[in-house]
């Protein structure tokens, strides 16, 4: 199988996550597999952003099963973009129907999938490189540079687009390792911000620049990786009760196996997080102070996305820097703030590197400051054009 992906040197200053040095063009054999629940704003506003996070982080969960391995991937709250290599899509294909079935039966939701050749991108005129960013020394995270992810966005939005999951056979989504066992977490200085920039101009990588060097500002003194919601002690785990009423959406058939070890695995879990029983098998003080490196709460895919821990101040402070950016002809960006994180968490093992925390804001997180920056940027992304192309909800 491929290592294209593992085979790339990694970085490790976030400051540099525009930098060409760090990226490689991605094989046009490979693949990009994206995914966004239908009718999300409607989901949302009816109070079910858990729901439609939970999906978007299942295409994840159920591609890296199938193919047995860490994939380059961006969670977006409502959905998720991955990069596959070809030798994966036979088998991979039936899972995610699977999973798009799960969605309609258990979620009442509509999971919209659709596959792209990297090769169409590249033969459209789009742009697609990848570079992996290692956070605090113990987890790897993708990034996407280019537009090709814009592009591949609003192809999958047309609405007879050749490129939707095609019908046929279907498997068991296999969901092992996917989890949302905790609670919404507090912030600890009044608001969880999400944030979107996306570069206008062709001098992208200085916009950007100016924009990370903005939100420093906008911190004070205090560091960028310090306002990550995952790095606070203020998470507690979810009730009995609540995680495996959540945990039988998993699975269709309550004579699953899978069911059976998963609902065994809950009741663990939560008796050592919640209840404090005592467990010989891993260090849960090491593994919750953990979090802070193996969470997502920054990322780039030719969008620069943010969820920020922060006071009202910097709140305003952020949101005036943005405007003055945009005023200026230099980003589109999007805004969010609500007063709890939400974190989804994909756990293959306990250790440092098997566990990766998706977070996002409530109440509508990533998906609500799409909305704004939506508004901000007209029309489809143009081959060659900038990456400050159109963004659905």
């Amino acid at each position: 199988m491929s290592t294209f992906y593992e085979d790339i040197s990694p970085f490790t200053v976030f400051d540099e996550i525009t930098h060409a040095r760090h990226y490689r063009p991605v094989p046009g054999h490979w693949w990009v597999v994206i995914s966004d629940v239908r009718g999300s704003t409607q989901a949302i506003q009816a109070g079910r952003y858990k729901d439609v996070n939970t999906l978007g982080a299942a295409t994840i969960t159920v591609s890296q099963n199938v193919l047995g391995r860490r994939l380059p991937f961006i969670f977006g709250g409502d959905g998720a973009t991955l990069l596959v290599p070809p030798e994966g899509m036979d088998r991979l294909q039936p899972a995610l129907r699977g999973l798009q079935r799960l969605a309609r039966e258990q979620f009442q939701l509509d999971l919209r999938v659709a596959l792209v050749p990297v090769q169409t991108l590249l033969d459209a005129g789009h742009q697609l490189d990848v570079a992996r960013f290692v956070q605090e020394g113990v987890q790897s995270f993708a990034a996407f540079r280019g537009d090709g992810v814009q592009a591949v966005e609003w192809w999958m939005k047309l609405p007879q687009s050749p490129y939707h999951l095609p019908p046929g056979p279907e498997s068991e989504a296999p969901l092992q390792g996917l989890s949302c066992r905790w609670q919404l977490i507090p912030s600890a200085r009044g608001h969880i911000l999400n944030i979107l920039v996306q570069a206008r101009s062709d001098r992208r990588e200085d916009d950007l620049a100016l924009a990370l060097q903005g939100l420093r500002e906008a911190l004070g003194d205090e560091a960028l990786e310090q306002a990550n919601p995952a790095g606070t002690s203020r998470a507690e785990h979810r009730t009995l009760r609540d995680c495996l009423a959540y945990e039988l959406r998993y699975h269709r058939s309550a004579w699953s196996p899978a069911l059976w070890f998963r609902l065994a695995e809950t009741v663990l879990a939560t008796l050592v997080f919640r209840y404090g029983f005592p467990s010989v098998v891993f260090d849960k003080r090491r593994y919750t102070r953990s979090f802070r490196g193996h969470s997502d709460f920054r990322k780039f895919d030719g969008t620069l996305r943010m969820v920020l821990d922060c006071t009202a101040a910097q709140v305003e402070d952020v949101r005036a820097r943005l405007e003055s950016l945009r005023n200026e002809g230099r980003v589109h960006y999007g805004l969010h703030a609500s007063s709890e994180a939400l974190m989804t968490c994909m756990v293959m093992g306990m250790s440092d590197g098997q566990h990766v925390h998706l977070v996002d804001g409530s109440n509508g997180g990533y998906a609500v400051a799409a909305l704004q920056l939506k508004a901000q940027v007209a029309g489809p992304p143009q081959p060659g054009g900038s990456a400050g192309s159109a963004l659905g909800a």
